[in-house]
């Protein structure tokens, strides 16, 4: 099998204002969500920076995203 390993990398103030109204979010329930936020990312970005591919998603659009992931993979697979 032949996956790809993308980081599509947003601030936490960005998560936080998606997931202001999102009750489903177990790890968020109950608690501070920017706190939550802050510490999941501090926990997991060691990890998620091991990634070959990393995007910077603030000031895009979803269509951008894809445009950018399909051209990065088509030069480097």
């Amino acid at each position: 099998k032949k996956g790809y390993w993308i980081f599509l990398k947003t601030s936490a103030t960005l998560i936080e204002q998606r997931l202001k109204q999102d009750l489903t979010r177990p790890l968020l329930a109950g608690r501070n969500k920017r706190n939550a936020i802050d510490q999941l990312l501090k926990q997991r970005l060691p990890i998620y920076e091991l990634a070959p591919y990393h995007f910077l998603t603030d000031h895009l659009n979803p269509s951008t995203i894809a445009h950018l992931i399909i051209q990065t993979l088509r030069k480097h697979t």
